[in-house]
């Protein structure tokens, strides 16, 4: 296989890895939509449960150790949450990806048949 060939075939696998990145951008949007989803993670869990446990944290009754556990579920759904949206993020930048390594691969093989 040519160099050329090599470099066609990378850029045609960073294509559709980034379509793999668009789709589960797209699939991560889908569940955000999900009116279930919404009820029981986006409102249940990312806001009701992270409010209960930042009122339960801030009770100076609670020992050191229950006090760890409620960082931990805290930090927990921030990271949830960070997952997410990452995935959302990832997958919308994936799609200009796809735009310029679509025009990079017309470029390449423009220039080969230029040849």
């Amino acid at each position: 296989m040519s160099q050329f060939e090599q470099d066609i075939e990378q850029v045609e696998m960073g294509i559709d890895e980034a379509k793999r990145i668009i789709a589960e951008g797209k699939d991560a949007m889908t569940l955000a939509d999900n009116p279930l989803f919404k009820k029981i993670v986006l409102d249940g869990y990312f806001k009701n449960e992270a409010a209960r446990l930042a009122l339960l944290i801030s009770d100076p009754t609670i020992s050191e150790a229950i006090r760890g556990y409620i960082e931990r579920d805290l930090y927990g759904i921030g990271g949830f949450k960070r997952f997410l949206s990452a995935k959302v993020q990832m997958g919308l930048v994936a799609e200009q990806e796809v735009k310029d390594l679509g025009e990079t691969l017309d470029e390449m093989r423009a220039e080969e048949v230029g040849e």
